[in-house]
């Protein structure tokens, strides 16, 4: 094992004694109907091809689907460090599927990233009449590399060669989408931070010759056919370290004619520091209430008569 990868391991585990002890001071709320733990791809003999599905108790008739992809570096977690934030979403009318997926250094790279978030789409078309899922409303959320993921999931919906380059098919269109302090610009990510864990990881994302990839290319996401994007909700903070990249994808949003909705948050009486997904982490701060509240009204606001 090299030491880049014990690095990157290391971080990992201590994430991971932090995502426990959150999640340890926060509640599942008891009103949701939560169906967990299923494959939507593969044997089921991995944890990565599983989601869960939210919705409120008692809903009648379809609900709008959101479909929420975590983050971690591309290299950590699951669907479950999201999972209370996913069912506080889902209490607000929608039905909810927070997928996991392929991590770099287990079986994944930029392929199988955005082969699973499809699976996950074929999976709920395959499943519309199992679960409230009105497939004429259907959202789509991720945090940090969750939301660029989400992106990478919607370069290929606007570009029919990039389908082909990634042998998917389009089940439904996505209505709009919320990213939550999202990386965007892979190739500025690398010259600011051109350092020996980064580089491990970008050769398990796009190949050992990574610099040379074409795919390195289509991980910028301003490369793509972003003037194809259905409509988008961005957020950060000040305390966000990835705030620039946030702020600098708003622009080339304006640039390409997307409709889209900036919240840069800094509240003179926040009672906390707005860190990185600190609207994903803790979801019952008032200032993260605020955040997510602003990202659905976005989404009922484009939403189409079923």
């Amino acid at each position: 094992m090299s030491y880049s990868v014990k690095l990157i391991n290391k971080f990992s585990s201590f994430v991971d004694k932090s995502d426990t002890k959150r999640l340890s001071t926060q509640t599942e709320p008891e009103d949701v109907v939560k169906v967990k733990n299923i494959v939507y791809a593969g044997d089921g003999s991995d944890i990565y091809r599983l989601l869960d599905v939210y919705y409120p108790e008692g809903a009648k008739g379809k609900l709008p689907v959101i479909i929420d992809i975590h983050g971690g570096a591309w290299f950590y977690g699951t669907k479950d460090i999201n999972r209370i934030y996913a069912q506080k979403i889902a209490r607000e009318g929608f039905a909810v599927v927070n997928m996991s997926y392929r991590l770099l250094f287990n079986g994944g790279n930029i392929h199988t990233m955005v082969e699973d978030v499809f699976g996950v789409f074929n999976w709920i078309k395959q499943n519309e009449d199992n679960y409230p899922f009105d497939l004429k409303n259907v959202f789509l959320t991720g945090d940090s590399a969750g939301a660029h993921i989400a992106c990478l999931a919607l370069s290929v919906m606007a570009d029919e060669e990039l389908q082909k380059t990634f042998n998917v098919t389009v089940p439904f269109e996505i209505n709009a989408a919320g990213l939550t302090c999202g990386v965007y610009d892979i190739e500025f990510f690398m010259k600011k931070m051109n350092l020996s864990p980064i580089r491990a990881m970008m050769k398990e994302f796009f190949g050992k010759d990574y610099k040379k990839s074409p795919l390195l290319k289509i991980g910028t996401i301003k490369n793509n056919k972003v003037e194809n994007f259905p409509p988008i909700h961005l957020s950060t903070g000040r305390k966000d370290f990835m705030r620039s990249q946030v702020l600098a994808f708003s622009k080339v949003l304006a640039e390409r004619g997307v409709e889209h909705e900036l919240i840069d948050f800094n509240p003179k009486d926040a009672d906390y520091k707005l860190t990185h997904v600190y609207s994903v982490l803790f979801p019952d701060r008032k200032e993260s209430k605020i955040t997510t509240q602003s990202m659905l009204d976005f989404f009922r606001e484009h939403m189409r008569e079923s």
